[in-house]
């Protein structure tokens, strides 16, 4: 139903915007979520697809990516929508969709277009720290996930293209602009720890 009217209702950002607040607490995985062994990986892994499929099968994805370059301006549904990105990401098949759909350049957009936007830049960052990782850790809404991804090659094309487009610098950016205690500072610590690990 909020696809569908997010759909129906394209041009109005108030609609994108509430839609996507709905989408990114849909797609939010619950409080800190320690996987230790296999077993509680795998539970973990389905309850968070079992969740986000619905959405992403119905297009979710691709209406999140719209909704984000049709709203530029709009903070709003940039900090939203890239909250819902974060959490879907969390999902290897999800973030071979966003990658799929070109939304790095998306993220990246949105980041460019609202520097002093501090739930922007906090989001925008944590997508790119869960689409350049693998194997390992991610973070989403104080999730702790461990998701292994099984195409070295796309991770690594997916870094080269973060490289090229000037990732680094924007990070950079965003850590002189917010103080070092903020949830901006974490994600580009953690994005910077994934990407050279």
């Amino acid at each position: 139903m909020v696809i569908k009217a997010m759909q129906s209702h394209g041009e109005n950002a108030d609609v994108q915007d509430k839609g996507l607040k709905l989408c990114a607490n849909i797609s939010y995985h619950g409080k800190y979520l320690p996987v230790s062994d296999y077993q509680s990986l795998t539970s973990c892994k389905y309850s968070i697809e079992r969740l986000s499929f619905p959405f992403v099968e119905h297009g979710g994805i691709q209406m999140t990516l719209n909704a984000l370059s049709s709203h530029g301006k709009h903070a709003g549904v940039q900090q939203h929508g890239l909250n819902a990105l974060k959490n879907l990401v969390c999902v290897e098949a999800h973030r071979r969709v966003v990658l799929d759909q070109m939304g790095l350049s998306v993220v990246i957009t949105a980041l460019k277009n609202h520097p002093r936007k501090q739930e922007v830049q906090e989001h925008g960052i944590g997508v790119l720290a869960n689409l350049a990782a693998e194997g390992g850790m991610l973070y989403s809404n104080h999730v702790l996930l461990c998701i292994f991804c099984s195409n070295g090659i796309r991770l690594e094309s997916t870094r080269f293209q973060m490289m090229e487009k000037g990732v680094l610098r924007l990070l950079e950016s965003a850590q002189a602009r917010y103080p070092p205690d903020s949830n901006v500072h974490a994600e580009c610590m953690r994005f910077l720890q994934i990407f050279s690990g």
